[in-house]
């Protein structure tokens, strides 16, 4: 019967729609919500993940796992880790990552203080004996993934007062990222939502009154002094934004100047092209539209 391929459309659209309802009433999103629960090493491998932006996390050991492997010196931080999964060879966690051991509690901490710029994995072993020398040791494997960031160019950080940085985007270059330094780490426009509109960073407006929809992101925790430019659109003319890094104590600031060029400065090379584009296009449109009337026929049961 014709009516039967929308019927079964409309029920298959209502039944998607109820699984994907109760998944948000009752599951939340994928994984749970992170840094509330310490998740503990009790019989299988748990995943862990550091970042500039979560440099910490936290997990334990089973009940009857009392051991973590390798050693952390007594009242100090260990800087050791496992460097596969197997846990047979030892190395040193990245610069300026420790783990330490809070006893009352009995759960672990890995922390770093420094981004690495590539990304690495650390390993630990929860064991009931130490050493595990046994065959049958029970033990557990923590897997700490390092998500690492890519290193700023020297070019675009701004960390010194008078210095000026100088950044240019153009399509289809749509993303320019700029560092603070320790000394003039405060932006200013502190709002994402605004910015200078000229070279000597005084005249402050909207950003999104200059390129619309362009966004500024600013990091958290370890990247917090990393801001990165994004233009979905180019403006049709090239357009100067300015911010600047300034020292909180005494205003003095670093320019970060970002020259976006516009659109009609390569209208022109794209001009001879577009007519064949436009004809293709069209001719493309054409059949999709064709195609689309057969496979409506095949579905209610018409011909053309």
């Amino acid at each position: 019967m014709v009516w039967q391929h929308p019927q079964r459309s409309a029920l298959f659209l209502a039944a998607s729609l109820c699984i994907l309802w109760a998944r948000c009433v009752t599951g939340g999103p994928i994984g749970g919500e992170a840094g509330e629960n310490v998740q503990t090493c009790a019989d299988k491998t748990i995943q862990l993940e550091i970042s500039g932006r979560t440099p910490l996390v936290k997990f334990k050991c089973g009940e009857s796992l009392i051991h973590l492997l390798p050693k952390i010196p007594p009242g100090e931080k260990g800087t050791s880790c496992f460097t596969e999964a197997a846990c047979k060879n030892q190395g040193a966690l990245p610069e300026g990552a420790g783990i330490s051991f809070d006893g009352s509690s009995k759960v672990y901490t890995v922390e770093m203080t420094k981004i690495p710029t590539a990304n690495g994995a650390a390993y630990f072993r929860c064991t009931d004996t130490e050493p595990p020398t046994r065959a049958t040791a029970k033990e557990c494997i923590v897997e700490v993934k390092i998500k690492g960031s890519p290193a700023i160019s020297q070019d675009r950080q701004c960390t010194e007062a008078g210095k000026t940085v100088n950044v240019r985007l153009t399509a289809p270059t749509n993303e320019a990222t700029f560092a603070c330094g320790d000394n003039v780490s405060t932006l200013n426009p502190a709002a994402p939502t605004d910015v200078f509109s000229d070279e000597s960073c005084t005249k402050e407006t909207k950003l999104s009154t200059l390129i619309s929809k362009a966004t500024l992101t600013s990091g958290t925790s370890l990247e917090k002094q990393r801001h990165t430019l994004s233009i979905s659109t180019f403006p049709e003319k090239t357009t100067t934004l300015c911010y600047k890094c300034q020292n909180s104590a005494n205003n003095e600031a670093c320019k970060v100047i970002i020259t976006v060029d516009g659109t009609t400065a390569t209208s022109t090379t794209t001009s001879s092209t577009s007519g064949a584009r436009t004809i293709m296009a069209g001719a493309g449109g054409l059949t999709v539209v064709w195609v689309a009337a057969l496979c409506a026929g095949a579905l209610y049961g018409t011909t053309l």
